[in-house]
């Protein structure tokens, strides 16, 4: 666990055993990203927000950005936050950043650099595209930005299973997804 400005950590998923240390650091929140929230019971005392985030570069990490920013800021005025992955090394690294990022209004690169020197991290590639985005977009999401409804339309047409050939776009073929089968029915008679 490393704190990155006062009262702003970041770390691993806390052990029980770890609480009373928490509170003795002055921790008064805790932000977990993860795919599940910690367990009920000795982390009750700490103010809590979790958001189910796997550590994937398809994850949208634009879209709980502003929350998880928000939670921070809010708790911060209160004590300090941890805020927490699995390993501490990607998610988790990836929200501290955005929140230098927002703070300072530094670039991702020199954002990644104020926390690097507290805590060794690696955002995997598709959250640092989002990063640079947010940066972009001038510390916010913004979306009616043109990057931002750039960036919309690329992630509904990837997963839109639609192999696109740039050479002959007359070719563009739509595929079948191997585990949702396809379904068509007519919209006029519905067979």
């Amino acid at each position: 666990m490393n704190e990155i400005f006062p009262g702003l950590w970041i770390g691993s998923c806390p052990f029980k055993e770890n609480a009373p240390n928490l509170l003795r650091f002055g921790i008064k929140s805790i932000l977990t990203l993860d795919a599940a929230p910690l367990s009920d019971g000795v982390f009750d005392c700490f103010n809590r927000k979790f958001i189910r985030l796997l550590d994937e570069p398809s994850q949208d990490v634009l879209d709980i950005l502003e929350e998880a920013l928000d939670f921070i800021d809010l708790s911060l005025t209160t004590g300090g936050i941890l805020v927490h992955c699995a390993m501490g090394v990607s998610r988790s690294a990836t929200i501290v950043i955005a929140y230098v990022m927002r703070k300072n209004k530094l670039s991702y690169d020199s954002a990644l650099e104020v926390v690097m020197k507290k805590r060794l991290v690696y955002p995997n590639i598709g959250f640092v595209n989002q990063l640079k985005l947010f940066e972009v977009m001038k510390w916010k999401v913004d979306r009616k930005s043109p990057v931002y409804m750039q960036y919309a339309s690329i992630r509904t047409f990837r997963g839109s299973n639609i192999a696109y050939n740039r050479t002959d776009p007359s070719t563009t073929i739509a595929t079948r997804d191997p585990v949702q089968p396809a379904t068509f029915k007519c919209r006029k008679c519905s067979f």
